[in-house]
């Protein structure tokens, strides 16, 4: 009696291709390709000595800057920050802010206590019954300089501007932005 016949396994093919690797007739396999690894994102650009507030749109990398003498500042990434007229609902056509509007603008800061919010608010759900539905939820910081000590004091929060409830406490500061500054624009 013939013992039974082996079950063929793929050995003999693994050991051609080793012995063909060794001779130089075939390549290897290429390795594994590697993990992707995560860019760290771009550092935000830092509120100037001249300004006073800023609000950076994060993925965009858009910044929106309001210097001490009224200029209304717009940076696209890491390009030159380029003046621009504010589009004022509360006084339109002035070319810059006037004292007024920075002011209105401060004493938001202050009524939101935005100096002493930590560096991060969790997300807000939206107030339906006052803002408009969301939609598309966005990181913002928001930076200021404190006029009493001088430094700056930056918020990071995920919302969306035309849906000011989901900004948390920094909603009613959105608000007299979009009066003042940006005339109803949203992220």
């Amino acid at each position: 009696m013939s013992p039974a016949p082996r079950p063929r396994t793929r050995r003999p093919a693994t050991a051609a291709l080793a012995l063909l690797v060794g001779l130089g007739c075939a390549e290897p396999p290429p390795p594994p390709a590697p993990a992707p690894v995560e860019a760290p994102a771009p550092a935000l650009p830092a509120l100037p000595a001249d300004a006073f507030f800023q609000v950076v749109d994060v993925e965009p990398r858009l910044v929106h800057r309001l210097a001490n003498d009224g200029r209304y500042l717009l940076q696209l990434g890491d390009g030159a920050p380029r003046e621009l007229a504010p589009v004022s609902r509360v006084e339109p056509g002035r070319p810059r802010l006037s004292d007024r509007a920075r002011d209105r603008i401060r004493a938001q800061l202050d009524a939101v206590g935005f100096f002493r919010l930590g560096p991060e608010l969790p997300a807000s759900s939206p107030d339906l019954g006052q803002d408009a539905p969301p939609s598309r939820l966005r990181p913002l910081v928001f930076m200021a300089r404190d006029p009493g000590t001088g430094r700056v004091h930056e918020v990071r929060v995920t919302g969306d501007g035309g849906s000011p409830s989901t900004l948390g406490p920094l909603g009613p500061l959105w608000e007299a932005l979009e009066d003042e500054v940006l005339g109803g624009w949203s992220p």
